[in-house]
Parts: C-alpha cells; sequence; structure tokens
C-alpha cells in the first residue's frame, strides 16, 4: 500500500511538472506547433507538385485558355469556320501552328478533297497576322507569328477558313460531323466552345446534337450542349490535357442545304483523282511523238518477191533493219551464215549438244563477222557452245556493234537501240517521281497513274525507232525476200539447177521467221546434209526437221548462256461517333 502511494506520489509530480514547464515555457510552445504545420504544408505541396497532372501544368511552355469555333453552314453545303484561340506563353515563342486535315477516303475509299480555302489570319482585334503555309500528306499547317520577333503572354489568334464536301448525306438527314480542335495540340486546353449555325434562315426543327471529347476514339460525351436561337453551342465542362479535342455532331432534316449535282460531283471526283488521269494524258503525247517521230517514211508500198539478199546483208543486219532490233535468234543465224561459208562447222554428237569447230580463217568477213569468229574461238580450234563463258559479253557487243553500223550505214537516223533506252530511261523516271510524290502525298492515284503512264512510255517507247528512206526502202526489199522465202514451193524446178540455195538463205529464213516454210520446199530435193553439219542428222536427213531443230536448239544453247554476269464519312449517331472522327480535328503547337 505504502509503495502504490508513493507510485501515485510520484507520476503525479512528474505530471505536474510537465504542466508547470509547459506553463513556463507556452511561447515556445506554440512556435514549435507553428513550424510543424509550416513543415507539413511544404511535405504536401511537394508532394502535389510532383504528380503528373502539376507537372505537367509546369512543364508546359504554352497553353490555350480558350479554343473558340463558330460554324456557320452555308445553303450550297459550304462551310464557314472561324477559330478564336486564346494562347499563353511561359516563355517567349514565335507564335503558334494549326494544322488542318484537307484530304480524305470517302465511304468508297475514293479521294476526297474538302476544298480549303483560307480567307484570314488575325489577331484578337482583327489586325492581320503574318503566316505562311504548308502541306505535306494529306494536311495544311498555318504557321503563325514573325520568324523575326518573339511573343510572351496573353495572344489572340483568329483564323477564317472555309471548306466543302463536309456535310454527310444520309437517308433521312444531313450531318456535320467536324473535329472542332483536333487531337494533336501539344499542351492543355482550359476551355474548348463551338457554335454552329445556319447562314440563311431556317425553321431550325428537328435538329440532332450530340458531342464527344477525350483522346482519339473517346465516345466521352460529357460536354455542355445548348440552344441559343436558332444556333447550337457545345462546350467542355473540364480542362482538356494533351492529344484530347471535341469532336460535336450537328444533324439537320435534309431540305436545308442544297446537294451537289452529278456534274459538280463528276468535276470533284475528277480533280480528287487527278493523277488517274494522267496516263490518258501520256498516252495521247506518246502517240502524238509516235506519229510524229516514230513513222518510218512511207516510199514505195509494193511488196514483191525478191530473190537476192538486199545489199548483201548479213542475217543480222536483215533482222535489225527489219524489226529494228536484234535478238538471240539472229545471233544464232549469224553463227548458221558463217557455216554455210565455211568458216566452222556445226558439231552435234548427241541432240542438242553443240561444238563449234574452226574451219577457216576469217579474211573474207566483214568486220563484225570477224570479231564474232575470233570471240567464239578466241586461241582455240573447237569449243562447245555451253561453255563459252563469255557468251554473254560477246553477244551483247556483237549487239552494240550492229546497231552503231546500220545506222552508220544510213539505214537509221540515230542508233534504234539509243532511241528505246532513251524512252525506257525516261519511263523509269516517271515511275521514281511517282513514288517521290507518293511519299508526299499518299494518294493511291499517285502511283496508279505514274505507273501506268511509265508502262505506256515505255510500250510506246519500244516502237520510237523510225528508218530513214534508205532504211525504209531496204526494209521492203526484205520483206519481198520473205515473201520469197515464205511462197519458196512454187520455185522448186530453180532449186533443183543450184544444190546450194537451201543453205544459202537458211539463216536468212531463221530471222525471218520462215524456216518451216524453206525447208519444206525442198522435201525430196535436199537429201544429205550440208558439209559443214555433223552429228544428229547427219544420216536421217529431212530438211524440214534439220532445219527447225537447228534453228531452234542453237538459239535455246545460246539462250542459256546469255544470263549476265552477276550483279473518313460515317455518322457520329448511332453509337458511330468519337473524339477525332469526322471531318477537321488536325491539332496544332507553339514555335
Amino acid at each position: 500500500m505504502r509503495a502504490h502511494r508513493a507510485s501515485f506520489i510520484s507520476l503525479s509530480g512528474v505530471s505536474g511538472a510537465l504542466r508547470h514547464y509547459f506553463k513556463s515555457h507556452y511561447h515556445c510552445y506554440n512556435k514549435l506547433m507553428t513550424i510543424k504545420r509550416i513543415i507539413f504544408a511544404l511535405v504536401a505541396l511537394f508532394i502535389f507538385s510532383i504528380s503528373p497532372k502539376a507537372a505537367h501544368a509546369q512543364n508546359y511552355s504554352y497553353s490555350l485558355s480558350s479554343f473558340d469555333s463558330n460554324i456557320t453552314i452555308n445553303k450550297d453545303s459550304s462551310v464557314n469556320v472561324e477559330e478564336m484561340i486564346v494562347a499563353n506563353f511561359a516563355v517567349p515563342k514565335h507564335g503558334i501552328y494549326r494544322t488542318i486535315p484537307i484530304k480524305y477516303k470517302d465511304s468508297s475509299g475514293q479521294n476526297l478533297d474538302i476544298r480549303f480555302s483560307l480567307k484570314s489570319v488575325t489577331d484578337g482585334s482583327n489586325n492581320a497576322l503574318r503566316y505562311s503555309t504548308s502541306k505535306s500528306g494529306n494536311d495544311i499547317t498555318i504557321k503563325i507569328g514573325d520568324p523575326n520577333q518573339t511573343v510572351t503572354g496573353t495572344n489572340t489568334y483568329k483564323i477564317k477558313y472555309s471548306v466543302n464536301r463536309v456535310i454527310t448525306r444520309f437517308s433521312d438527314h444531313d450531318e456535320l460531323y467536324w473535329n472542332v480542335n483536333g487531337n494533336g495540340w501539344d499542351t492543355i486546353i482550359d476551355r474548348i466552345s463551338t457554335t454552329v449555325s445556319f447562314t440563311f434562315d431556317s425553321p431550325f426543327e428537328n435538329i440532332q446534337k450530340t458531342g464527344f471529347v477525350g483522346t482519339f476514339g473517346s465516345q466521352n460525351e460529357n460536354i455542355n450542349i445548348a440552344q441559343t436561337g436558332k444556333s447550337i453551342q457545345y462546350t467542355t465542362k473540364n480542362r482538356l490535357s494533351e492529344g484530347e479535342g471535341m469532336t460535336i455532331v450537328f444533324g439537320f432534316p435534309k431540305d436545308y442545304v442544297k446537294a451537289p449535282g452529278i456534274f459538280q460531283k463528276t468535276v470533284w471526283a475528277m480533280q480528287d483523282n487527278i493523277f488517274y488521269f494522267l496516263p490518258l494524258l501520256v498516252a495521247a503525247i506518246m502517240l502524238y511523238l509516235l506519229f510524229k517521230k516514230g513513222r518510218d517514211p512511207k516510199g514505195r508500198q509494193t511488196i514483191a518477191p525478191e530473190f537476192e539478199i538486199p545489199d548483201d546483208l548479213s542475217p543480222s543486219e536483215v533482222a535489225t533493219i527489219l524489226k529494228e532490233r536484234i535478238t538471240n535468234n539472229d545471233i544464232s543465224a549469224e553463227i548458221i551464215a558463217l557455216a554455210t561459208k565455211g568458216y566452222l562447222k556445226i558439231l552435234e554428237p548427241k541432240k542438242n549438244k553443240f561444238y563449234l569447230e574452226k574451219t577457216s580463217e576469217s579474211k573474207k568477213l566483214n568486220a563484225l563477222q570477224k570479231s564474232l569468229l575470233g570471240a567464239i574461238f578466241q586461241d582455240a580450234d573447237k569449243v562447245e557452245i555451253s561453255k563459252i563463258d563469255n557468251l554473254y559479253q560477246i553477244i551483247s557487243a556483237q549487239k552494240s556493234a550492229l546497231y552503231l553500223k546500220i545506222t552508220k550505214n544510213g539505214y537509221f537516223p540515230q542508233n534504234p537501240n539509243l532511241v528505246r533506252i532513251t524512252y525506257f530511261g525516261l519511263a523509269g523516271g516517271v515511275a521514281v517521281l511517282g513514288f517521290f510524290i507518293f511519299t508526299l502525298d499518299s494518294n493511291p492515284s499517285v502511283i496508279v497513274g505514274f505507273i501506268f503512264s511509265a508502262i505506256i512510255i515505255a510500250i510506246v517507247g519500244n516502237f520510237m525507232p523510225r528508218k530513214t528512206d534508205k532504211g525504209a526502202e531496204t526494209a521492203r526489199k526484205i520483206k519481198g525476200l520473205k515473201l520469197y522465202l515464205k511462197t519458196a514451193e512454187r520455185y522448186r524446178l530453180k532449186f533443183e539447177e543450184d544444190e546450194r540455195i537451201f543453205e544459202k538463205f537458211l539463216p536468212f529464213a531463221m530471222v525471218l521467221g520462215v524456216v518451216e516454210y524453206w525447208a519444206k520446199a525442198f522435201k525430196g530435193i535436199y537429201n544429205k546434209a550440208p558439209d559443214w553439219y555433223d552429228g544428229y542428222y547427219s544420216n536421217n536427213f529431212v530438211p524440214l526437221y534439220f532445219a527447225t531443230h537447228l534453228s531452234n536448239s542453237t538459239a535455246n544453247a545460246l539462250s542459256a548462256k546469255m544470263s549476265p554476269p552477276a550483279s473518313r464519312g460515317g455518322s457520329g449517331f448511332g453509337g458511330g461517333g468519337f473524339s477525332g472522327g469526322g471531318f477537321g480535328g488536325g491539332g496544332g503547337g507553339s514555335w
């Protein structure tokens, strides 16, 4: 009991001592409490300051206090838009820029240009401001401000423009589905408001209205919509963060505005897809050039059989003058021509396995034939066609030299191969230009129009080489030679007088595509293989089989070795609307 009492006295003493202490130090106690409250407030402020929204508010170099838009719909379906943007610059800036989409896709996937027309750019007092515009892809950007001056604080910008084709037609109503500010702003916007009205007197009945706010795709309808007289006001309720916007939907009866007629729609469609019509223009130009520059001189038109080779031309020269080009088949005929003249022998120990054996020097040959013979054999006397490693270079060089020769000899005013290459190069340039423009303006009609134009240039350019008077007359004689070879059976009696006539004209029948007709004429007349051939058909010689086999097989053998060396318009009603949908939109920023 005594111990408890002593303890109670002890506790009472301590409590009394504390009361005495605080009473005697009351002023100091209040100061401590004040400091505590200040520290608590600073900690709370610090926590708030590092929250995302607060950090954003502090980090923006500019913000928009308001974005007000006045939209008026005209009787002809065009729409006037006036935007008033109030910007607050925390740091010096030149001004703002406003980006607006002006090209879309309609419901059928066709291009749709809304015919954007900028009317004015002013400040809040309607004083003109300096600005520039630029287009990139489907957007136009209006850059407002002086590059030599900066502004701070509050500045007002008014942008007036008109658009067309933004009224969407439905079976029971017409509709303006409009993205007011765009979801591309990189700052906060305190308030967005839009007023929609008509420029003409209307009953203003059965008006449908809704709107959406938030990031792209949001269906949040948390906005104020009110009607004042014959206008509808849409206003956001809360501040918008960057990337957020407001989209409004304004529906009205079908008889309020005039729909564009068929003619106007056609004109617009042609303008929107102008590159689709580019191939027609290119075709007209190329046909004109073909008529003016690509036609051969008329000369004599009568084709009569020619019993001799014009101008003592070689088979490849005959083919090139007539067809204005040379092929591997023509070169193989040239090799057979060398054989018929006794300069080489064709060996075919197995079917389709060809060897060439040199039998005589090329002293009496022309320069091209000498170069061909020398390139084939080089230092050897016998070669297998399939193992001539440099055959591609040999044939290419032979073709180039042949084009130069027939041009130099007056059959063509210009190298026919270079003429074709020029137009092929032009076609390639047009295709590249189309891809370049497509990167700037992602319009499918650009690719389609330029690619088809390039194809037309390449096709028509293929026929652009023209002959001289001499070339045209020689080509006429070559056609006469072809007629003779094709109708050879009527001259069988004459063939019996000259047993070498078959092989003499065989290479020419090959390049002129009448080898079967020529060979048939010698059935029963020519019964043994020529001296310059030894092989598969030597014992069982039939002119038709021999000629067609030799023509096709040698050409195929050459070709096998000729590879080059390695080297937006839906409705905003009925659940289909969202923030960022419809026409308009874009965004903006400061600079």
